[in-house]
C-alpha cells in the first residue's frame, strides 16, 4: 500500500472554481486568464505562502509514520520568483514532490506524477489537502492501519477523519465541529480515478467509507477562501484558549510560533 496525498498551489485551469461553470466553447482562455490574476494577486500568495510554510508543510514534515508522499501541483503561469519560492520550501520535506503545469485540471496532472513517478491508483489510499490546512501528527500513521484490510479487496472505499478544527484567522478564534468528508484529509483508494474527480461531500455517499473521530483536521479561514465555516459560524461555540492550547499540543505539536500566529491560534 502506497500513501499519496495531492495539494493544489494555486493550479490554474478548469475545476471547481465558480467561474468555470457553464462556460461557452472557445472562452477558457478568458477564464484561465481571469483566474490566473486572481490566484497570483499579491495579497493572496501572501497569505498562501505564509500558511504553506508555517502551517501545511510542518503538517507533512510532523507525521509520525514519514513513509508517503506529497504531491504539490502547481502552476507554469506562476511568477518565476514565487515558482522558485514554492520550490525552496517543498526541498525542505523529503514527502514533498513538486510540479509546475501549463493550464489543466488537477486530475490531469495528478495523473502526469503518477504516470511519471510509477504509481497505481489502485496500491494507493490518497487523501488531499488544501496548501492552508493541516493534518493531525499521527494521521498518516492511522490512515495507514485503518485501510490495511480494506486494501486486499478491489473495491472503490473512503476514510474520513470527522473532527475539525476552524481557526478563524481574522478574530483569532477556534472552533470545533464535526464535518464528515470536509476536504481536509479526506481519503480514497479508486482503482484508476483522482479523489479531486468526486466532490468531496459525494465520496461519502458513492463509495463505502469509515468515520473516523480520533483525529483532527486545522482548516483556515481567512478571508480568502471559500469555507464551509461561513454557513455554519453562528451554531458554533468559540473554544477558549486553554481549550485551544490543549487540542494544539495534542494534535498540532509541530506547531511552532510563527505557525500558530498566521493560523490565528497565538
Amino acid at each position: 500500500m502506497r500513501i499519496v496525498g495531492i495539494c493544489r498551489f494555486s493550479l490554474v485551469g478548469r475545476g471547481d472554481w465558480k467561474p468555470w461553470r457553464m462556460v461557452p466553447p472557445g472562452d477558457e482562455e478568458r477564464v484561465q486568464e481571469e483566474q490566473a490574476a486572481v490566484l497570483f494577486s499579491p495579497d493572496r500568495l501572501a497569505a498562501r505562502f505564509a500558511l504553506f510554510q508555517h502551517v501545511t508543510l510542518p503538517s507533512i514534515a510532523g507525521q509520525t509514520d514519514p513513509d508517503f508522499n506529497f504531491l504539490v501541483l502547481a502552476s507554469e503561469l506562476m511568477p518565476a520568483a514565487f515558482r522558485d519560492r514554492l520550490q525552496a520550501l517543498c526541498d525542505t520535506v523529503p514527502q514533498v514532490v513538486l510540479r509546475f503545469f501549463p493550464a489543466t485540471t488537477v486530475g490531469e496532472a495528478q495523473a502526469r506524477v503518477f504516470a511519471e513517478m510509477g504509481f497505481r491508483h489502485g496500491e494507493t489510499v490518497q487523501f488531499r489537502l488544501d496548501d492552508d490546512d493541516a493534518l493531525f501528527a499521527g494521521y498518516v500513521a492511522r490512515l495507514r492501519s485503518s485501510a490495511a484490510l480494506l486494501m486486499a479487496g478491489p473495491d472503490p472505499f473512503a476514510i474520513s477523519f470527522p473532527d475539525v478544527m476552524f481557526a478563524h484567522v481574522p478574530d483569532r478564534t477556534a472552533y470545533l465541529r464535526s464535518q464528515p468528508f470536509l476536504g481536509a484529509g479526506l481519503a480514497l483508494r479508486h482503482p484508476k480515478a483522482s479523489i479531486f474527480r468526486f466532490g468531496h461531500f459525494a465520496i461519502g455517499r458513492r463509495f463505502p467509507a469509515l468515520t473516523l473521530p480520533s483525529g483532527l483536521s486545522l482548516v483556515t479561514r481567512h478571508g480568502l477562501n471559500d469555507s464551509l465555516f461561513d454557513r455554519h459560524a453562528r451554531a458554533l461555540k468559540p473554544l477558549t484558549p486553554d481549550e485551544t492550547q490543549h487540542h494544539v499540543a495534542r494534535f498540532f505539536p509541530f506547531l511552532a510560533p510563527e505557525g500558530l500566529r498566521v493560523a490565528g491560534l497565538g
